[in-house]
């Protein structure tokens, strides 16, 4: 067996002498308990093995404590901290040097390289061996320095923070509301609350039956109608009159106070203005957070439509350099990456490595694993018993093998095609010759269309327009995708759309089940929708959705996993709703289904996070009774997270703040302790729990900002003028005629759910008739809501009310008109001015060191990432490259080979072999036909400006 295809025995780890206060609270507890037989099973077994040493033939037994440095050092986040002292100083032979200048960066002799001292942490590469490196400490970790992760999660969690402040301020700009609302002028104190949590909300407990001659029971038949509401006495039970006596339940609870609403009006203003400022405060910090981080996206381009038969990486270097004008002094080229169109065959690659794992995790450790003999494995793997084929769906190894073969035949097949090219990267050595190449084919989208616009030297072989763009950071482009075209991704956006909004309805149905039992059974299912969510997206982006960048990936399942849940959340409870019971005191109504909901956001999400249930059960009861290294390293990939989920909880608590403002202020309370809560629970997961992923630049942010944060906005004032108006929510206005003698006196009637009430009439009341409160339902629609909107003869609305109304029904129409402004500009005139007009505008000030200079720096090394495997595969040849820092990871254990699936393809594989050096020596035909190509020009110090 060939060393590449996994024949030799891996090396053995790395010693990295971790100290125990630096290691993991997990790793320490593990390492005590490693004593017990009944945690770590081979504990004895293995310090016996390195005591005498392992004997010819016999299996190496797995450490746990290894699976827990391996877990530490290669999934987990680590800082670079010189000395061991937490400074940026590093150590050469004979001393340590330090470099100080204006320019903020320290040279590093060993390297030859710049450290970006702009960050007080400098994020380490994967395995990092060469350099001392501790863990991101979760409580000092400043926020700006979590943009290490990526623009977009150092974005997320500055908005979460001042998300959470803006809504302890609104919170706080409610008070009278809140007040109000338990004060003894609208509902009595609130007595006989079924949920003192409710306090402070809009749950009328002031409720009485009130003289209804002309109320029938027909009134209430519509979906979704109370009809508790309605109370009778028939004629046939009623004697001293020839027809039967009506009733309608009636909320005295009104609003006769113009400061609680004033109040509630002045938190949507600050809440406005908040937003807009946080708006423009984070496109300023996305901008500062991406002069912080030096990146290769700082240096490189992108040719979005390169001829297809354009793969010679030399032809690349020389046009990219003799584009640039003469004021350029350094024009170096430093890598360039072409990217072909091969998704099938890197699909049926990715399909046979993932089966190949699965194979091998169910081969016995006593049974050698001989990928070239696939076939005797089939024969020698147990077959799994019934019950474990039924009930955790086990697979048949011969089953597996015949998938196996499958692939095997479409890659030979695949590879004896020639593909196209669909993208190429150009990577300079400085910032100015990117932005200067940017600004010199800066080409509206007409004019490439038209192959037209530019001077005959910038004709790429002189005859092709090249439209160029800034590129995504290394790890979020998804090379396996680079090669949709526009009508595909339309088409494959509405079919996701359309079972999304199939799902949708399902889930409000099934919340509207689980409404009529209790707010605590409707909460729970709300909860496990929403937990669901993400997984169901993100199967259905997966399966049906093709991205060329992470950025847009996510930003996909962003879109659906937020609209779900916000229907889910908040839309489908006012829906389901009868007007009449909203502000019904219950444990079956929406203030308590509301409240329960906070309550499960705040506790439940948090507290689950915490315990990471799955991972510890991995780590700590799965990972120790593993049969070998590898099996049990795979225990140890820490849990996956993607940005876009992230935001979706944000956007969706304050969604649900802002929808239910009016009738539950506290919400703001509710939403400041989640959201800071989250901040914390989300950073320490971050830095303690979750996996690598890849690095999101400000796509998700600009969406969520300039959509979502606008929408929540425009629903806090529309819908807050409709809430404002509904009050007392009971359909019933009071006339001028008095009683009749007949209603006078005590009665018991029957309501519309069949049950017995107990009715007393004064004898000077009035009587009251059935009229429609509720405008979102009016006919025709009632928009915005505004007093003068009152039907005739049915006004209801208290002078105080009308004047809230009006605000919120106006302030809702200029908020209408603002994001109706900014909907469009980000639509449809971006999109003509990208289409008609130059749009390259350079952001922050040229400087800082070169391409070569900092190390943290990766190039753009087509690879997939795949699940079960710790590292991404390489789908590039890589004898093109000196420097393998541009990979970006570094795996101590096994060559880039064994990561690489070129060797997957026979033919390929067969050639190789036949080249002296026998992997990187030279790139072969065949490798250049059927994958992508990395070229690098190592800058020499001597070269001089070109």
């Amino acid at each position: 067996m060939s060393e590449e295809e996994g024949g030799a025995p891996p090396p053995k780890k790395r010693e990295y002498n971790d100290k125990p206060n630096e290691m993991t609270k997990g790793r320490r507890v593990a390492r005590f308990l490693s004593r017990f037989s009944w945690y770590n099973p081979q504990y004895e077994a293995l310090e016996e093995q390195e005591q005498r040493g392992v004997i010819d033939g016999e299996s190496i037994i797995p450490s746990l404590d290894d699976a827990w440095e391996y877990y530490e050092h290669f999934i987990l986040p680590r800082f670079l901290t010189g000395g061991g002292d937490g400074e940026d100083d590093f150590e050469e032979e004979g001393g340590s040097e330090k470099e100080s200048d204006q320019s903020s960066f320290v040279k590093n002799p060993r390297e030859h390289s710049i450290v970006n001292t702009n960050d007080c942490m400098e994020m380490a590469a994967k395995g990092e061996d060469a350099r001392p490196t501790k863990l991101y400490p979760v409580w000092s970790t400043p926020g700006s320095q979590l943009a290490d992760f990526g623009v977009g999660v150092g974005i997320y969690f500055l908005t979460l923070k001042i998300s959470a402040v803006i809504c302890l301020i609104a919170g706080l700009i409610n008070i009278p509301t809140i007040l109000y609302f338990e004060g003894s002028n609208y509902s009595n104190r609130q007595e006989g609350i079924s949920n003192g949590g409710l306090k402070g909300s809009a749950v009328c407990t002031d409720v009485e039956w009130k003289a209804c001659p002309s109320c029938v029971r027909s009134d209430w038949d519509y979906f979704p109608s109370d009809p508790s509401r309605f109370a009778s006495i028939p004629a046939d039970i009623f004697t001293p009159s020839d027809s039967s006596l009506a009733f309608i339940l009636v909320n005295n609870c009104t609003i006769a106070d113009r400061y609680a609403g004033i109040a509630s009006f002045c938190s949507l203003i600050f809440v406005t203005v908040s937003i807009f400022l946080l708006s423009r405060y984070l496109r300023k910090k996305e901008v500062d957070f991406d002069l912080q981080e030096q990146t290769a996206t700082d240096y490189s381009i992108e040719v979005i439509n390169p001829p297809v038969d354009a793969n010679d990486p030399e032809v690349w270097k020389e046009y990219m350099e003799g584009i640039l004008p003469d004021e350029v002094q350094n024009k170096h080229v430093t890598c360039c990456t072409v990217a072909l169109d091969n998704t099938k065959l890197i699909n049926h690659l990715s399909a046979r490595r993932q089966l190949m794992l699965q194979l091998e995790l169910m081969t016995p450790p006593e049974i050698p694993f001989d990928k070239h003999n696939i076939e005797e494995l089939g024969h020698e793997i147990p077959l799994p018993p019934t019950w474990k084929r039924y009930l955790c769906f086990a697979t048949d190894p011969r089953a597996l093998i015949a998938k196996i073969r499958v692939h095997e035949e479409n890659i030979e097949e695949l590879s004896t095609q020639t593909f196209e090219v669909s993208s190429v990267f150009i990577t300079y050595e400085t910032e100015e010759a990117q932005r200067a190449a940017l600004k010199t084919l800066d080409v509206s989208g007409w004019n490439v269309w038209r192959n037209t616009g530019v001077e005959e030297r910038l004709l790429f072989r002189g005859d092709k327009v090249l439209s160029l763009k800034e590129p995504a950071e290394p790890s979020s482009i998804r090379y396996e995708d680079l090669d949709d075209t526009f009508a595909k991704t339309v088409t494959q956006l509405m079919l996701t759309t359309f079972i999304s909004l199939v799902l949708i309805v399902g889930g409000a149905f099934l919340i509207f089940l689980a409404r009529r039992r209790s707010a605590f059974a409707s909460g729970i299912t709300i909860k496990i929708i929403n937990s669901l969510t993400p997984a169901v997206c993100s199967m259905l982006v997966n399966k049906f959705e093709s991205h060329a960048y992470e950025g847009q990936k996510q930003t996909s399942e962003y879109v659906k996993v937020t609209i779900f849940r916000w229907v889910s959340t908040a839309i489908v409870n006012i829906i389901i709703t009868p007007f009449t019971s909203t502000t019904k005191n219950g444990a079956v109504f929406l203030l308590s289904a509301l409240r329960a909901t906070f309550i499960f956001e705040l506790v439940t999400t948090p507290v689950l996070q915490l315990l990471d249930i799955g991972g510890n059960v991995k780590r700590h009861i799965l990972g120790p009774r593993a049969v070998d290294q590898r099996r049990m390293d795979l225990k140890f990939l820490g849990n996956s997270y993607t940005l876009g989920e992230r935001y979706t909880d944000l956007t969706k608590i304050l969604f649900l703040t802002f929808f239910y403002a009016v009738i539950f202020p506290t919400g703001f309370f509710y939403a400041f302790a989640t959201l800071a809560l989250t901040y914390w629970v989300d950073k320490y997961s971050l830095l303690r729990q979750w996996g690598p992923a890849p690095k999101v630049g400000s796509q998700i942010s600009e969406i969520s900002r300039d959509y979502f944060f606008n929408a929540a906005l425009l629903a806090f004032a529309i819908f807050g003028a409709y809430q404002w108006a509904g009050f007392p929510y009971d359909d019933a206005c009071v006339t001028t005629e008095n009683v009749s003698e007949v209603y006078a006196g005590t009665h018991t009637a029957i309501n519309g759910d069949g049950d017995e009430v107990n009715i007393t009439i004064a004898a000077d009341s009035v009587h009251y008739e059935v009229c429609s409160q509720d405008m979102l339902r009016f006919f025709p629609p009632a928009f915005p809501a505004l007093p003068v909107y009152q039907r005739d003869n049915e006004e209801w609305m208290l002078n105080e009310q009308e004047l809230i109304v009006a605000l919120f029904g106006w302030a809702g129409i200029g908020i209408l008109v603002f994001t109706t402004f900014i909907f469009t500009k980000r639509i449809v005139v971006q999109n003509i001015k990208a289409a008609f007009f130059r749009t390259y505008e350079p952001q922050g000030e040229v400087g800082g060191p070169r391409f070569s200079q900092v190390r943290e720096i990766f190039g753009y090394i087509p690879s997939v990432q795949l699940p079960g495997f710790p590292f991404p595969l390489l789908v590039c040849d890589l004898s093109g490259i000196q420097d393998l820092g541009l990979v970006g990871w570094k795996d101590t254990e096994r060559p880039y080979s064994e990561h690489s699936l070129i060797y997957d393809v026979p033919r390929v594989a067969e050639r190789l072999a036949l080249e002296e050096g026998g992997k990187h020596d030279s790139a072969t035909e065949d490798v250049l036909r059927i994958f992508s190509i990395v070229k690098e020009w190592p800058y020499e110090e001597n070269e001089g400006d070109n």
